[in-house]
């Protein structure tokens, strides 16, 4: 598995992955039954700032085609930048095998960090 941050460049992945999310897996991403990401999200998500706004991706890397094993990102909040909204979404087939665990001590570092 290889992780790194999420691009502008992998949008067109993010569709394809999001494509692949069952009922459930969307339900517990986003709390609602949707047909699909929204435009709006789907451009949202790849455009980060390094700052307030962070997205990292679990890919294969062999295979340069995979849509990804899930995906993380943050947040911050405009009022108080000590503060911020995490989401995290895994691929159905990797629910369970704490890639989310990862992904918040990634995030939380940079966070801190940043």
């Amino acid at each position: 598995m290889r992780l790194r941050p999420i691009t502008p460049e992998d949008r067109e992945r993010i569709h394809r992955a999001d494509a692949l999310l069952s009922e459930e897996a969307r339900l517990n991403r986003f709390w609602e039954r949707s047909a699909g990401l929204s435009a709006q999200h789907a451009e949202r998500l790849p455009d980060v700032d390094g700052s307030d706004h962070l997205s990292w991706i679990s890919l294969n890397p062999e295979d340069e085609t995979f849509r990804g094993y899930g995906g993380a990102s943050y947040w911050r909040a405009p009022d108080d930048p000590t503060r911020a909204e995490l989401s995290f979404t895994n691929a159905d087939a990797w629910q369970r095998r704490r890639l989310a665990t990862l992904f918040l001590s990634i995030l939380w570092f940079d966070g801190w960090r940043s």
